[in-house]
């Protein structure tokens, strides 16, 4: 993969307009009301679009804070265990605006986010702020990154604009397998930032994601007892746990939750390696909820 350039992320950010807005602007005062699982907790489709425009507004927020150098100071959002409660929250104030009127937001944070990068020079890239939800300080490259992360990758399959095609990321461009290679990047530095290392008992280590398809790239996620770091291509240590992927469409299943990984062993889709006791559950600890489990000792 080439070395990351904002304009990929100008590009990819319309394709995702593209599939996206077409598709919310068509749905019905019915639809918007559905859940989008079959689980009671599970969101409408309201509320998915209520979330949305809201993480879209705190990472706006957290891009302007990380290019001036300002504290980002969120009242309600003091600590990584707030973040359910903010979100409800921000789902019941948002909720409150027609779908029309959310739609609209969403698409004026798509246009910020353009002239946003208009104005960045490339050294302001490695700025940083301190966004509470997360593990450690985060770039501004990866802040604006992960707005597309976030609704192109972990909430695709509740927003299913094709629902015989399923979840957005099925209408990416295959060929070249670019922007998968890319969507896939933004994700794992996205959740190297939600890494619970304070919990993880010292692991120090490399998870490595690897995949059979020719086209797409590969990544060594590395584990400290600082947090994680996201690098571009397979190292040549031996690491805790290797994740081989049939190919992307899996990855987007398995990280979406549309399949289980247990569902993808069976079927060979996915194949683990290492020595790591119970790499499953390491997974877990890149989450924006605090894990359940504890991490066994090496």
């Amino acid at each position: 993969m080439a070395i990351w350039q904002p304009q990929h992320t100008i590009d990819d950010l319309q394709i995702i307009s593209d599939i996206l807005f077409p598709y919310l602007e068509k749905l019905s005062p019915d639809q918007w009301h559905m859940k989008t699982g079959t689980r009671d907790q599970d969101w409408t489709l309201h509320q998915v679009l209520a979330h949305l425009v809201s993480i879209a507004e705190l990472f706006e927020l957290a891009t302007f804070h990380a290019f001036t150098g300002d504290a980002l100071d969120i009242p309600n959002l003091t600590k990584r265990e707030d973040l359910r409660a903010f979100n409800q929250s921000e789902i019941e104030r948002l909720t409150q605006h027609t779908p029309a009127s959310l739609i609209g937001m969403l698409r004026e944070n798509f246009e910020q986010i353009n002239s946003d990068i208009a104005i960045i020079e490339a050294q302001d890239y490695e700025k940083t702020v301190d966004l509470k939800i997360y593990g450690r300080p985060m770039r501004l490259r990866d802040v604006i990154d992960a707005q597309l992360s976030h609704i192109g990758v972990v909430h695709s399959y509740q927003i299913r604009p094709i629902p015989s095609l399923g979840a957005i990321w099925r209408q990416y461009p295959i060929y070249p397998m670019d922007m998968m290679s890319r969507m896939i990047d933004r994700f794992l530095r996205h959740i190297s930032y939600t890494y619970w290392y304070d919990r993880a008992n010292g692991l120090v280590g490399d998870i490595h994601f690897d995949f059979r398809m020719k086209g797409l790239d590969s990544w060594t996620m590395h584990i400290t007892s600082d947090g994680a770091w996201l690098k571009h291509g397979l190292t040549d240590t031996k690491p805790l746990v290797k994740f081989t992927f049939r190919d992307s469409g899996v990855f987007y299943k398995l990280f979406t939750q549309e399949m289980t990984f247990h569902e993808a062993i069976r079927q060979a889709w996915l194949q683990i390696e290492g020595n790591y006791p119970e790499p499953l559950t390491l997974l877990s600890y890149f989450s924006p909820s605090p894990p359940k489990r504890s991490l066994p000792q090496l």
